[in-house]
């Protein structure tokens, strides 16, 4: 019995893990090349995405291919080897603590974005992101540097490369990690994540023009609602991780449970945020938009007034007649939303100017 949980344990782990990586290197690779376009870069929540996608690419590449040529090709010569077990520790609770907290600070981002108190929109800053980033790089640092020292290689007992509960200081230390990773973050997206969803629903009445300069601003609140959901939900074998290592006796296979739970773990790696940036048809405007505006062909103006007259009239009173604006104010009003749309990335209105500017 203990070879066939043994057996089922190396297949699990050599095969499920190999499509991870994969997964989760082009996954995130994309995801990478998307929130650096310049349709996206200039909002300040994408940025935090693109750093749990590098943060999560690096995880993939780093921790889970480890694991796959330990515990599913069984490499003797990495599985015996206790300095890589403890960098490759260090690498793990760095970016595990990372990936957390970079989601909780989407979720304050989200939450300042679209608060009415203007005290709060200094978080919702570029100079704000960088600063919150780099002190939780520290934080994580900080926390993940004494667990070189805690962890144990033993390849016999289930646990691997591993922290051992056999003194009061390594209980301590599993205790700390287990409230930061399992209670602290979750309890701070959940909070965020409603109070956000609560000043959507509060501002869900504005008019048309203010609301198509918050697009993007608005998709990126859908994107974060999906990632905080899914995130939530593959990471909650977390408590069955923390209880085996602070009661093991309680568990008769060890390896399998471990295997088991820690597959779905992996998969909050990949994010699914990259399906959905694929899939959703903001982001196909959104991107269609960007590549075509790149393309030499295509002369984006910065204003209607660089239309020539009969097309200029045409794509403004068009435009007025969906705002309902009176014509004798209609070229002031559509030169403001123009410029507002430019300004704030509104893509509506830019892409039905380059369509009548192209006829």
């Amino acid at each position: 019995m203990v070879d066939s949980f043994s057996d089922i344990c190396v297949q699990l782990n050599r095969w499920i893990l190999l499509i991870i990586i994969i997964m989760g290197i082009f996954g995130n690779l994309l995801n990478i090349t998307i929130f650096i376009r310049p349709v996206f870069n200039h909002h300040v929540c994408s940025w935090y995405f693109f750093a749990l996608a590098v943060n999560n690419c690096f995880y993939s590449l780093i921790v889970i291919t480890y694991h796959l040529l330990t515990d599913g090709f069984q490499i003797q010569a990495i599985t015996n080897s206790l300095s890589l077990c403890q960098f490759i520790s260090f690498i793990d609770i760095f970016c595990t603590s990372l990936s957390h907290y970079l989601i909780v600070l989407a979720a304050i981002n989200r939450y300042c974005a679209g608060s009415a108190n203007p005290r709060f929109h200094i978080f919702h800053s570029f100079q704000a992101m960088v600063l919150s980033i780099l002190l939780t790089m520290i934080f994580c640092g900080l926390l993940a540097i004494s667990n070189p020292i805690v962890v144990d290689l033993n390849s016999t007992d289930g646990f691997g490369c591993n922290v051992r509960v056999n003194t009061i200081y390594k209980e301590f230390y599993v205790i700390v990690q287990m409230i930061l990773f399992v209670i602290i973050a979750p309890i701070l997206m959940i909070i965020f994540a409603l109070l956000t969803f609560r000043d959507r629903r509060l501002i869900g009445d504005i008019p048309m023009a203010v609301s198509k300069c918050r697009h993007m601003e608005y998709h990126q609140t859908r994107m974060f609602f999906l990632l905080v959901i899914v995130y939530i939900i593959l990471n909650l074998p977390e408590w069955i991780e923390y209880l085996i290592l602070l009661r093991s006796n309680l568990f008769k296979s060890i390896i399998l449970t471990t295997t088991i739970i820690r597959i779905p773990i992996y998969f909050s790696y990949i994010l699914p945020i990259v399906w959905y940036l694929i899939t959703a048809h903001p982001s196909y405007e959104l991107l269609s938009y960007d590549i075509n505006a790149q393309k030499p062909s295509i002369m984006l103006p910065q204003s209607a007034d660089q239309f020539p007259d009969e097309h200029r009239e045409s794509v403004i009173c068009k435009h007025c007649s969906n705002h309902r604006h009176r014509h004798s104010k209609c070229h002031t009003n559509c030169d403001n939303e123009a410029e507002s749309g430019i300004k704030h990335g509104s893509f509506r209105l830019r892409h039905r100017i380059i369509e009548k500017f192209n006829q």
